[in-house]
């Protein structure tokens, strides 16, 4: 079975805290006088209530809640950044964080959420502390008591934290409606994790594939050969092309869209679509703006990759039809479209007048011609004009 390691933690690793203003010396500002607002994420009380006393700041507010994801970017107070070390008894008390065993796993998860792991079975049904333990880590919810993997509200609040710990929640969970368009919404991955009903509800696959095109392969198989859920999925990453239903990869307007995406998705398509001179010219500018795009290092990476052969390396001319590949006046717009196409011609690198099309695109394409072309004065002086036009640029 897949495991959501293959995942990467979604979380930024640290977000700013807005309206977070101290000045130099750690002073208060007078936007924060009012104490109507958490002084994090600079909105109201509403049903999470203001901490009424932190610190030494008696007018500066904070959710509970925010204070504990603030501990996780620096265990310090967010305002006057005091170490929390420092704290007394009774200042963690004015928190509702009395418990010296709770402060102590604060800041140990803080620092690795994997240490929930090791954590006594009461810290594990800590919801602060399980929380801070997400932030950091996502699989640490693994290590949290059962009661809280399914709870329904923790649960919620966790997956909206980081979507990724709903793969630990209890299965009961993974088919509730509202966390499901939760966790899509902030992370496609997510769907992966839902019970296999949810993974054929429409809004649900939608809102999924919006944000990761590549959840398409977790959808279910109808909905792999839903016309407007296979659009928005190569639209967002091409190369979910491959995962469409195959009647969907002879479709014109998708394939058209999972090149302009990514030319590599021309791979994926049908064959009826690989011999679309449209489609093929389309997916050939898409990946020579990719190579316009990558700095010195990255372009000669992938030039060196082409002329290693290396197993993924190719341009989509490789995977056009045949019949337009040996087409002289085809390939000569396709040089043209991206110069390191001459890489996949190989009918055609010993004509000049391709060669020439091929380096003034790509000053580069110039070692895919034919031997007797690269050692051409004339061709070799051309791509070093190219060359330092595109320097200049």
């Amino acid at each position: 079975a897949r495991a959501p390691a293959r995942r990467g933690d979604p979380t930024s690793g640290g977000a700013a805290m807005r309206g977070v203003a101290a000045d130099s010396q750690g002073g208060e500002t007078p936007e924060a006088a009012e104490g109507l607002e958490c002084a994090i994420c600079m909105e109201t009380a509403g049903d999470q209530p203001l901490v009424a006393q932190w610190c030494r700041h008696p007018h500066v507010k904070f959710h509970r809640h925010c204070l504990v994801k603030a501990m996780r970017v620096k265990f310090a107070c967010p305002w006057c950044r005091r170490d929390l070390s420092d704290f007394t008894a009774e200042e963690w008390a004015s928190a509702g964080m009395a418990d010296p065993i709770q402060v102590c796993w604060l800041q140990r998860v803080c620092e690795d959420g994997a240490d929930l792991g090791s954590a006594p079975v009461v810290v594990r049904s800590d919801r602060d502390v399980v929380l801070a333990a997400i932030e950091s880590a996502p699989f640490a919810f693994r290590y949290a008591a059962a009661d809280l993997r399914s709870d329904r509200a923790f649960v919620l609040h966790a997956v909206k934290q980081s979507p990724d710990a709903l793969y630990y929640a209890h299965d009961d969970l993974k088919r509730d409606r509202t966390i499901a368009l939760e966790a899509v919404r902030r992370s496609g991955n997510a769907l992966y994790y839902l019970h296999a009903d949810l993974q054929r509800d429409r809004d649900i696959v939608l809102e999924a594939v919006r944000g990761h095109g590549n959840s398409l392969f977790d959808a279910h198989a109808d909905l792999q050969q839903d016309h407007q859920i296979v659009f928005e999925a190569v639209r967002q990453n091409g190369l979910a092309l491959q995962y469409a239903h195959a009647d969907l990869k002879r479709d014109k307007k998708i394939v058209l869209e999972a090149v302009r995406q990514n030319g590599v998705a021309l791979q994926h398509a049908h064959a009826e679509m690989k011999a679309v001179g449209k489609v093929v010219l389309e997916a050939l500018r898409q990946t020579k703006r990719a190579f316009d795009a990558s700095d010195a290092e990255g372009r000669g990476q992938i030039v060196e990759d082409l002329r290693r052969d290396v197993s993924w390396s190719a341009t989509p001319l490789k995977w056009a039809a045949q019949d337009l590949r040996s087409r002289r006046d085809f390939v000569s717009e396709a040089v043209s479209a991206n110069g390191l196409a001459l890489r996949d011609a190989e009918y055609h690198r010993n004509a000049r007048g391709i060669v020439e099309a091929a380096v003034r695109s790509v000053p580069e394409a110039l070692q895919f011609a034919a031997l007797e072309l690269q050692r051409c004065e004339a061709l070799k002086a051309l791509a070093a004009e190219v060359t330092g036009q595109r320097a200049q640029k």
